[in-house]
């Protein structure tokens, strides 16, 4: 009885299966010719009225693959329709694209992008490789930016298995082992020391003696640190970071900010407020007989604190006094303190550049755009790093907050896309971030890399097929 029964569902789930046929249209050449136009239709739609400019990649990428499933239906199913017959002929389009160029190229490339518009760190990736054969300072500087987000995301496998060329992988384990350190990732810290070769880490004992001064440490454990590695450059690394805590600490106290669980930074935290530091007293301990590099660096911490410099001073010393300036909301002393100075040229611009970072971070406009035109009639290859000053600047305000909206990073008048790469990821680690409204991803990677004209075929058949493919539904 049963086998009679099972027999007889199959008889009706293939006489369903065949009705459901004939309604798809392969038995009747008018309703096949009607769904084939419409598939077309619906197809050429999407890829007519949703574009790059106003919508998301991610939303894009939704349609378009709709509409190459609406083709790849076309073909399956109704090949001998007149719509079918037109899309195998030459000049076959949809949209403004033939048919085999959208499907091999162009949706590839709507891959891409949509990786690229994911988040911060794929965004920043994305124009860090824009420039595949470029190593200069500031593309390792992106570099260096990428691998700290990374490893502050704890994704500390992406970030040590980063590509990079063999001569910069120990500027990635160190990048990566400052993070470490400073955010007090043991297990970490330990592997690194132990899979390093003892030349790299003579570059890693500085970095932790710098995070441990930051980060509060006793200073017993700073002491035996040093008593192992007793060389000039941990010990100025150690001055470094007791020097950066030290003025931390005095700067909130001036502004008079809530401080709950330490002071956080973009790139540090200051923690454990009640160790503190007698800088002269350890300079003075760490070199008896007096150290050029450590001189300097003291005479850094007290511009830091107010103590006006020489005019001759080096302009990072000029700069740390300009900061002072800033905490104190000295506007009119900042506008005029530069004529006091001996700096002059390339040294002159970098300390024009800090007034622009700090004028709008006080939010001061007028005095901002003064900076800026200062620094563009005296070097106009300067664009770029005074938009990324001001910008710097609005992130860290606290009289004005900067607030994150869609076009916000592909409005700079920023050309470098290893610079942007840079302001990203600052961005994404500043405490007091915020962002209002579409994530502003698309529209960067639009302002780099728009429109779908010569595109190459990918490396990847693979590739190809899936970014073509639509999920099943």
């Amino acid at each position: 009885m049963f086998s009679r029964i099972r027999r007889s569902s199959l008889l009706l789930l293939t006489a369903s299966l065949a009705a459901s046929t004939a309604f798809c249209g392969t038995d009747s050449p008018e309703v096949a010719k009607e769904e084939a136009a419409t598939l077309y239709r619906r197809a050429n739609d999407y890829v007519t009225r949703i574009s790059e400019d106003d919508y998301s990649y991610a939303y894009l990428q939704f349609y378009w693959k709709r509409a190459q499933a609406n083709l790849d239906r076309i073909g399956r199913v109704y090949p001998n329709t007149e719509t079918g017959k037109q899309l195998r002929a030459d000049d076959a389009k949809i949209g403004p694209f033939e048919l085999s160029y959208f499907k091999e190229r162009v949706l590839p490339r709507v891959e891409e992008k949509r990786v690229a518009s994911f988040d911060a760190v794929n965004c920043a990736i994305f124009l860090f490789n824009l420039e595949p054969s470029r190593w200069d300072a500031t593309r390792l500087g992106a570099l260096q930016s990428i691998l700290e987000v990374l490893s502050r995301q704890k994704r500390w496998s992406e970030a040590l298995s980063f590509p990079v060329l063999d001569k910069d992988r120990p500027l990635l384990v160190a990048s990566v082992f400052r993070i470490a350190a400073r955010y007090d990732q043991q297990k970490i810290v330990d592997e690194l020391l132990a899979n390093t070769t003892a030349k790299d880490q003579a570059l890693l004992w500085p970095i932790l003696g710098e995070a441990m001064a930051l980060n509060g440490t006793p200073r017993t454990a700073i002491a035996k640190l040093l008593d192992k590695h007793p060389q000039d450059a941990v010990k100025l690394a150690v001055l470094n970071g007791m020097i950066t805590r030290e003025i931390d600490i005095q700067r909130a106290a001036q502004l008079k900010l809530t401080i709950k669980d330490g002071i956080q930074k973009t790139h540090y935290s200051v923690l454990k407020l009640d160790v503190r530091d007698d800088v002269d007293s350890v300079a003075k301990t760490f070199f008896p007989e007096g150290n050029e590099t450590a001189s300097i660096a003291l005479t850094r911490y007290h511009a830091a604190l107010g103590q006006r410099p020489a005019p001759d001073a080096l302009v990072e010393v000029h700069q740390a006094y300009l900061e002072s300036l800033a905490t104190g909301g000295k506007i009119e002393e900042m506008k005029r303190y530069l004529a006091t100075t001996s700096l002059r040229g390339a040294d002159r611009t970098q300390a024009e550049l800090k007034l622009v970072e700090l004028f709008a971070q006080l939010a001061h406009q007028e005095e901002c755009d003064a900076a800026k035109s200062r620094v563009l009639a005296d070097d106009p290859a300067q664009a770029d790093a005074a938009a990324i000053a001001e910008f710097q600047g609005k992130m860290d305000s606290l009289d004005a907050p900067l607030t994150v909206r869609e076009h916000t990073f592909s409005d700079l008048t920023v050309k470098d896309p290893c610079l942007l790469a840079q302001a990203v990821m600052d961005w994404s680690l500043t405490p007091n971030r915020n962002i209002r409204g579409a994530a502003p991803w698309d529209s960067v990677v639009h302002k780099f890399l728009p429109g779908f004209a010569n595109l190459p075929l990918p490396k990847s058949k693979a590739v190809q097929d899936a970014s073509s493919a639509s999920k099943p539904f």
